[in-house]
């Protein structure tokens, strides 16, 4: 067991590294773009978790999906100002990929 807390550090560690050093430094644009992302899958989560409690309780969950539609929203606003500083092509196409999935959320769920 000790071992293995210590191989998982050593992993996380090695991770860190590999970001920090090899990959490369990020640029403004791009740190901006992964909060972005991880807000979004924040929110998905969210409404997934309550999905589940209405599948299993029937409770109402119409304020939780408001609240994340609302999210969702913010952020495609922020994406799309961000958009408009992005210079470069491949993180451009990552930005175009993320506000497709916020789109096809957002018509899900309003």
């Amino acid at each position: 067991m000790k071992s293995l807390v210590i191989l998982i550090i050593l992993v996380v560690i090695g991770i860190l590294l590999y970001n920090q050093f090899l990959a490369g430094p990020v640029s403004e644009e791009e740190a901006e773009l992964r909060v972005l992302e991880r807000d979004f899958e924040s929110s998905l989560r969210r409404v997934r978790q309550s999905e589940r409690v209405l599948a299993l309780s029937g409770a109402d969950i119409s304020a939780d999906i408001d609240d994340a539609v609302m999210n969702v929203e913010k952020i495609k606003e922020e994406l799309i100002a961000l958009k408009e500083r992005i210079e470069d092509e491949k993180l451009l196409k990552k930005a175009d990929a993320l506000e497709q999935k916020i789109n096809r959320f957002l018509r899900e769920n309003r």
